[in-house]
């Protein structure tokens, strides 16, 4: 499937750098963690009232 959606991201330094170390040590790209962190949340729909959990800050 073709990816034609671009978003921005705004980061500080650090958010930046721990992205670009973490992709590093899996040799992918940022997107990739960033895509495969998405597809790892929660199927959920608009409209539905199950609670909607964001993820803890470590």
């Amino acid at each position: 499937m073709a990816r034609t959606n671009k978003i921005i991201v705004r980061l500080t330094d650090k958010e930046k750098e721990r992205l670009e170390n973490y992709a590093v040590t899996l040799g992918v790209s940022m997107s990739e963690v960033i895509q495969d962190y998405i597809k790892s949340l929660p199927d959920t729909k608009i409209g539905n009232s199950s609670t909607i959990l964001r993820p803890v800050k470590p």
